[in-house]
């Protein structure tokens, strides 16, 4: 959570949108077209973030799921290998989803008092005036408080990577 992130998924929220998972903003005004190198190499950055968030998850989901088929296909001997085909399969199912999540909604979840706000900025994108910008600078002010680490489930990601070392060692033991 730093001041340039936060102002970035304010800018985000109230003047732009997701689009094939790229963040556009619908830069005006002076002030908005001065810094739009500056957010542009932020927004990079956050996609890179998110986008390994999403990626990391659909490895280790893909990963649970291979397993499972893999554990399946060894205990009726056929051939345990071809596990990998829908384990492609669905990492490329669950990449694509994840891919289409709002990221809107993700923040909302994480921060309770950014809900209204957030709603009236995302309605009010292609407004300027004083009302809409003071709501830009709460949403930015408030985003302060949404911590990267409160998009990261550790309990969650830790009992996944316990299925897997579980699974692992349970096709070891049935082979």
């Amino acid at each position: 959570g730093s001041l340039e992130k936060g102002r970035l998924l304010g800018w985000l929220i109230g003047d732009g949108c997701l689009s094939h998972g790229r963040a556009v903003f619908d830069l005006y005004g002076d002030e908005k077209q001065e810094l739009a190198p500056y957010f542009t190499k932020v927004i990079n950055e956050i996609n890179k973030t998110l986008n390994f968030f999403i990626i990391f998850e659909a490895i280790l989901n893909s990963a649970i799921f291979f397993l499972v088929v893999y554990f399946m296909l060894s205990l009726v001997n056929l051939f345990p290998i071809l596990a990998v085909i829908p384990a492609l399969v669905y990492f490329a199912a669950r990449l694509y989803v994840n891919s289409k999540m709002d990221k809107r909604r993700i923040v909302e979840s994480k921060y309770e008092p950014l809900k209204e706000k957030l709603r009236t900025a995302a309605d009010n994108i292609r407004e300027e005036n004083l009302v809409v910008n003071e709501l830009e600078e709460e949403v930015v002010q408030d985003l302060k408080h949404v911590g990267l680490s409160s998009f990261i489930q550790t309990k969650r990601i830790s009992y996944k990577i316990f299925t897997t070392i579980f699974l692992s060692f349970a096709i070891v033991f049935a082979t």
